[in-house]
């Protein structure tokens, strides 16, 4: 193993992802046989005389042939070539870390996955209008436009990683190698995938139902707080202004003792006159 382990089937698993994702297909029923229809018995019947299209994040889903969904299937199919060049810059990111026993093997599985994909996809842009006969020309655009994407990403792959590939090895894609192989496996892996996603949207909406409850016992916190200090808060009376009360005698004898000096006795003796008179 290289110093900085990577775990190889996981990276696959990761890679193997983008295959999925935004991928439409349709398999006719009358193209398999019955002895394998007896060995299938009623499995995976619900993949077969259906446009589908795969999503990892919306699931599976079925489109009709008419005018809207064909329209909205080749808009669709439209970013599929962005998430296959994203997997090249991937695989060239991890080579980096890898011993090239382990390129080796991580590149050979990659191959195989996607000469899949492509032997699909190869399969209904030639025969799906033939199992469908009034099957809307956008739609078959879509399978073509598909099918163009993966013969691409193939062509970067050789390029770039076919030091590491067996070009004289040949893949069984016969019919029965696919459905009791290959189809079980895409199955399996979809599955997967789905079930992650749908995992982490329920995680999600744990956590934003924990936020909303912690928001809601804080906001509980801080009223109950609010309350207290509204309490504990003593009412401020405001004391009422006194008027000023003034002893007019008392400043008469004030100005007349301190500023024109005149003797206290004697202003008694006049005071005492006068009080006589009245």
């Amino acid at each position: 193993m290289s110093e900085n382990s990577i775990n190889i089937n996981e990276v696959l698993d990761e890679l193997f992802e983008t295959f999925y994702h935004r991928f439409i297909f349709y398999i006719p029923s009358e193209i398999l046989t019955q002895s394998v229809l007896d060995k299938l018995d009623g499995a995976y019947n619900e993949w077969f005389d259906t446009l589908f299209f795969l999503d990892n994040e919306l699931g599976k889903g079925e489109f009709d042939n008419g005018e809207d969904d064909a329209l909205e299937v080749g808009t669709y199919v439209g970013s599929k070539q962005e998430f296959l060049e994203k997997n090249t810059f991937k695989l060239v990111k991890v080579c980096k870390s890898l011993s090239e026993f382990e390129i080796h093997i991580l590149i050979e599985k990659y191959y195989e996955f996607l000469m899949l994909f492509h032997h699909i996809s190869e399969w209904m842009s030639v025969n799906a209008e033939k199992y469908n006969k009034h099957l809307h020309i956008n739609i078959i655009g879509a399978f073509a436009t598909q099918l163009g994407y993966f013969n691409s990403h193939l062509k970067d792959i050789c390029n770039y990683f076919g030091a590491f590939i067996d070009f004289e090895k040949e893949f069984d894609y016969s019919l029965s190698s696919f459905m009791f192989k290959y189809l079980m496996d895409v199955a399996r892996r979809f599955d997967k995938i789905r079930n992650r996603q749908i995992q982490s949207g329920e995680d999600l909406k744990k956590e934003g139902a924990e936020c909303e409850k912690l928001q809601g016992s804080n906001q509980v916190k801080i009223e109950e707080k609010s309350n207290q200090e509204n309490q504990n808060l003593k009412p401020i009376v405001k004391k009422k202004k006194q008027k000023l009360q003034i002893d007019t005698e008392e400043v008469e004898t004030i100005i007349l003792t301190k500023i024109f000096n005149v003797n206290q006795e004697v202003l008694q003796q006049f005071k005492n006159q006068n009080n006589l008179k009245n």
